[in-house]
């Protein structure tokens, strides 16, 4: 068997014209260092055999059929075992590449490094609030405060997700301690050395979280490197994560997660907004909560007290902000309470409550054409959303 420096390992169910255009954007943007193994995950039906016969005689193409529905968490340890290179790279099949010599970019240069994740972007066909935005730039870890029990709760997201591509953070080198799965560059030394995704996380949800935090415990670095980019065609299930098949397993593994790691969940948001970070978001979480309480209470005045607190702490996020908008359309200032919604969507373009609430806004001011503009972005993303409905019909629109 040819010795190749890259093994890219595609689990692939179903989907064949999507595993199509992946499979052809990395043969067209990689030299003949890189195979490609394509792992099926027991397909029914001859989609997918139809489409492993286009590419049997392809020297650089390893394929392999599961005759047992694993996941995946199982299909991606059967490529990793197929392959002998000295990294390999985990690919979603619905990522095309654009770029030539992506592959050879995510190669560490640092020796201790043994994971590096890239920039991922929606693509250019997804609704326009999310075209060419940042889909991953790195995974933060952050702890959101106590619930109403005492118990810790932490959060797990993609940092800059809806930014523009262009924003500076984005395009930063940096150590961070998790990226995702979706596109993860790994030495094939350290995955044998820590035995690649744990079982525990059955057919997947978490276990890249999981295999990121266990390689930064042995001592190893972990980088997100922006040099190159890559779209992920993660359908609006990405804003409705109920629609992926593996979802109904991320509840469970959450706390699997959670249990695991009880007492030393590694908080990262230093890697992204610089030293003393992790303090301010921690503070700013229980600010929040607290914020939320008296909200709910219609307490507007400690509410607000609270939001102007979090805004202090952490003007990077988008909760300060957005409470406090909430306090001043209450007290009809709508003016005013527009100008911080819009600083909200700014720190968290995604962030659609916010959206949802600029949208009444602008209708209670009498700006019915930016109102009109912001729904028709709105549904392209939530077509059927009972908000979106509730607010055409204060606008008479039917």
């Amino acid at each position: 068997m040819k010795n190749y420096k890259v093994d890219i390992v595609i689990p692939i169910y179903n989907n064949a014209d999507l595993v199509k255009n992946c499979v052809d954007s990395v043969l067209s943007t990689t030299d003949d260092n890189v195979r490609i193994i394509l792992v099926d995950d027991c397909s029914p039906g001859n989609e997918i055999p139809n489409l492993f016969d286009n590419y049997k005689k392809n020297p650089r193409i390893y394929l392999h059929r599961s005759m047992l529905n694993q996941g995946f968490i199982g299909t991606t340890r059967i490529g990793a075992r197929i392959g002998n290179s000295s990294y390999i790279l985990f690919l979603n099949s619905d990522i095309i590449a654009t770029e030539k010599n992506w592959v050879d970019k995510l190669i560490p240069k640092e020796k201790n490094t043994a994971i590096v994740g890239a920039k991922l972007l929606f693509p250019k066909t997804h609704p326009k609030l999310l075209a060419d935005k940042v889909q991953h730039a790195g995974v933060a870890v952050t702890n959101n405060g106590k619930d109403s029990n005492g118990t810790e709760r932490y959060g797990i997201f993609h940092i800059f997700s809806g930014y523009e591509n262009d924003f500076s953070e984005v395009n930063r080198n940096k150590k961070v301690n998790t990226v995702t799965g979706a596109c993860f560059l790994v030495r094939r030394d350290v995955w044998n050395r820590l035995g690649g995704w744990d079982l525990s996380f059955g057919k997947g949800v978490y276990e890249d979280v999981d295999f990121c935090w266990r390689t930064s415990e042995r001592g190893y670095n972990i980088e997100y490197n922006p040099s190159t980019f890559l779209y992920h065609y993660e359908s609006t299930g990405m804003i409705d994560k109920t629609q992926h098949p593996l979802q109904k397993y991320g509840g469970q593994n959450f706390q699997t997660l959670l249990n695991r790691w009880s007492g030393r969940i590694p908080l990262n948001g230093d890697s992204f907004y610089g030293k003393g970070t992790i303090e301010r978001w921690k503070e700013y979480s229980n600010t929040i909560i607290n914020a939320t309480i008296y909200l709910n209470g219609k307490d507007y005045k400690n509410a607000e007290k609270c939001a102007i607190k979090c805004i202090d702490l952490a003007p990077e996020l988008p909760g300060g902000h957005y409470v406090k908008a909430v306090t001043l359309f209450e007290n009809n200032e709508h003016l005013s309470s527009i100008g911080y919604i819009l600083s909200a969507l700014k720190t968290n373009p995604i962030f659609w409550i916010a959206r949802f609430k600029l949208i009444e806004e602008f209708i209670k001011t009498d700006q019915v054409r930016n109102a009109v503009n912001q729904i028709e972005l709105v549904k392209e993303v939530f077509p059927n959303h009972s908000e979106i409905k509730r607010l055409e019909n204060m606008l008479g629109i039917v």
